[in-house]
């Protein structure tokens, strides 16, 4: 392997303060009947978007507008009966009452490229911001609904109250905003870490890694013990939790704009004072990292299927049939519920490749962009993520479903009386009404709630690329990151051999003009940041 992976590379070990193991199961609003886990308060409680007539006589003195209107959320998971019956009817009839919206829920797989296809279409909905192609590129081209500063400050008081500070920042572009955004958590380090099951390091006896070489050599010993089990699950993410492998020096921040399912294009260093943008492809770091993976393939952790099947990765996960997965401060109690309902006994341990510090790189809490077809509808989605936020009961409502049928409290703590997700909680999560379950440790809470905690902010948060004026470049470059280097940076294709000509391909594709254009635009806008 290269020469930087001969050194003894330390792993700052998120030990057992980000331990989750089995355990036995054992903030106020300026409106009256709101408010957090201390003042709790609210009531109990299909079709094509667009206007249809119809009021509620409930909401005629309740300042919601009497004209009843059709709006769609387009979310993701799985589907099931009772999360299907919980969107269908828990929760439409209850927004319907509340609101005097007739609310559609789609559920989509993960790896869906339906959004895409829908925004360009101007199908009136709202989406994760994510999961609808590149920002910039959609507001370019008309396809996302401006969100005006005198709407959010009318209809989203009590999302203003309880969202993260700096949440619409990643949400504007050119002095408009363009997205919502939902919760507000600790999100420092958001892959920075790997998430990997410590009852399979138990069970191969490697008590924990320390250096990446010890990461490699329970690769090989749980691959092993169990042939058919799949290493890594998200095999685009390993370029972020291995950051600090590939390229010691640097704190390699993405420039965000991408061409192909989270590779960019572009990165920078958030360590460094200077407004330099390097380009991904002609780094070091690549180079690096094309030859881990071709190390990786060539012992069998990984095939040509994998990279083409990603929805099997994640089957293998949720099966407890995996090794790893890309880490941030919540996952583990994310997924530990989860896993354990195919292995009971599952544990999940957080651990980081290097010394540098935590980044928060862009706001990993969920936000909405709403397509141009609902931009006559904005304030009425406004409305809709306003009272999604709104209270401690509304929250508990929306991540756990209905008290005593699908969960129970016992204290502060929820027990899931179901195993059906609807809205999955990274989705809402706000440290304001946020619970945990009976099964997570004090000791994991704790150091969750710590983990931003000296982290360093981004050097580019808040900025977005308009790459409008290269949507020929990027076509073009897309083309050749797929035939050419894509092959070379998984290890199909070696290094050496091939990627002369790849690079080659690519600028002239390009790539010099992206990141001349890049350079300028991020330069202005890193001098006219407050320091």
């Amino acid at each position: 392997m290269f020469n930087m992976m001969s050194k003894k590379l330390t792993i700052t070990l998120l030990s057992a303060i980000l331990m989750i193991a089995p355990l036995a199961s054992g903030c106020s609003s300026s409106e009256e009947g709101s408010g957090g886990k201390d003042n709790p308060g609210s009531t109990q409680a299909s079709g094509t978007p667009g206007a249809s007539s119809g009021t509620s006589a409930a909401n005629a003195d309740s300042g919601i507008p009497k004209e009843t209107v059709k709006l769609k959320l387009v979310n993701f998971g799985d589907t099931t009966p009772r999360r299907t019956e919980f969107f269908n009817k828990d929760l439409h009839d209850r927004v319907l009452k509340e609101l005097n919206i007739d609310l559609t829920v789609d559920i989509l797989p993960w790896d869906s490229k339906n959004p895409q296809l829908m925004i360009a279409s101007g199908e009136n909905f709202a989406t994760f911001s994510s999961m609808a192609g590149a920002f910039t590129d959609s507001i370019a081209k008309g396809w996302i609904a401006e969100i005006p500063q005198a709407s959010i400050d009318k209809y989203c008081q009590d999302l203003n109250r309880v969202r993260a500070p700096y949440g619409f920042e990643t949400f504007t572009f050119k002095g408009k905003i363009y997205g919502v955004p939902l919760g507000k958590v600790p999100f420092a380090g958001g892959f920075q870490t790997l998430m990997v099951r410590q009852d399979l390091l138990d069970e191969v006896g490697v008590a924990e890694l320390k250096t990446f070489g010890d990461l490699e050599n329970a690769m090989k010993l749980v691959k092993a013990k169990h042939p058919d089990y799949t290493m890594m699950t998200e095999f685009n993410a390993q370029k972020d939790y291995l950051r600090e492998v590939i390229n010691p020096n640097q704190l390699m921040t993405s420039m965000k704009s991408t061409i192909d399912d989270g590779q960019y294009i572009a990165y920078l260093d958030s360590m460094s004072k200077d407004d330099k943008v390097y380009s991904w492809f002609e780094s070091e770091a690549f180079k690096n990292l094309a030859a881990i993976h071709k190390n990786w393939k060539d012992a069998g952790y990984f095939s040509a299927n994998d990279l083409a099947n990603t929805s099997k990765l994640l089957a293998d996960w949720k099966a407890g049939k995996a090794l790893a997965y890309s880490g941030s401060a919540a996952r583990p109690m994310e997924e530990l519920p989860g896993l354990q309902k195919a292995v009971p006994n599952a544990k999940l341990k957080l651990y980081k490749f290097g010394s540098m510090p935590l980044m928060y790189a862009s706001n990993s809490n969920a936000g909405y962009i709403i397509s141009i077809g609902g931009a006559k509808y904005v304030d009425r989605y406004l409305m809709l993520f306003n009272w999604m936020n709104k209270n401690q009961e509304i929250y508990d409502f929306l991540a756990y479903g209905i008290k005593d049928r699908d969960y129970v409290l016992e204290g502060e703590r929820v027990k899931k009386l179901t195993a059906d997700n609807f809205f999955d909680e990274w989705q809402i999560a706000n440290t304001s009404y946020k619970r945990y379950a009976t099964n997570i440790s004090d000791e994991f809470i704790a150091g969750y709630k710590k983990n931003d905690e000296g982290a360093v902010k981004a050097k580019n948060f808040g900025f977005n690329f308009d790459a409008s004026t290269l949507q020929s470049e990027i076509a073009k470059m897309t083309a050749v990151y797929q035939e050419k280097l894509k092959p070379i940076q998984y290890g199909f294709l070696e290094y050496d051999k091939y990627y002369p000509a790849a690079i080659k391909e690519m600028k002239d594709a390009g790539l010099d003009k992206y990141m001349a254009e890049m350079q300028k635009q991020f330069t202005a806008w890193y001098a006219a940041q407050p320091r």
